[in-house]
This record gives structure tokens, C-alpha cells and sequence, in this order.
């Protein structure tokens, strides 16, 4: 991966990042909200659905982080 962000971008990133970690902390209070209550049948659709949102969320996330390592260290990520 390049290291090619502008501190535009840099600062776009780091606001993409903290809008993932909103977006996981709220598919984990729905996750845990889900497992309170009793679901008529499909709810294990519903668990599953909610940890693959949680697994996109953290995989954009540790993508992002990246990049802005990269931007400020000179390195190339992983």
C-alpha cells in the first residue's frame, strides 16, 4: 500500500475510524440487546447478521488504521 494520503485525508481517515467504532459499539448493544430478549424463530439469522456487521465493521477499521499508520511511520502495512 502506498503512502500517498494528504492530511485532508489523514483527518477524513481518522474520522471514518471513529465513525467504525460507533457503528461497532452500537451492533454490539444490539447483539446484546438481542440475547435479553426472547426472539421467535429466525433469531439465530439475527445473531449472525449482527456478528458479521461487527466482523465488517472491525475488518474496515483495522484497514483504515493502516493507512493512517502508513501515513504518518512511512511504512507499508500489512
Amino acid at each position: 500500500m502506498a503512502n500517498n494520503l494528504t492530511r485532508e485525508e489523514t483527518e477524513n481517515t481518522a474520522g471514518d475510524i471513529y465513525m467504525d467504532l460507533v457503528a461497532i459499539e452500537r451492533y454490539l448493544w444490539l447483539l446484546k440487546k438481542s440475547l435479553h430478549n426472547d426472539l421467535p424463530e429466525g433469531h439465530q439469522k439475527l445473531y449472525i447478521e449482527n456478528l458479521e456487521n461487527i466482523q465488517n465493521s472491525i475488518e474496515s477499521t483495522i484497514k483504515k488504521a493502516a493507512r493512517v499508520y502508513a501515513f504518518f511511520n512511512g511504512d507499508i502495512p500489512d
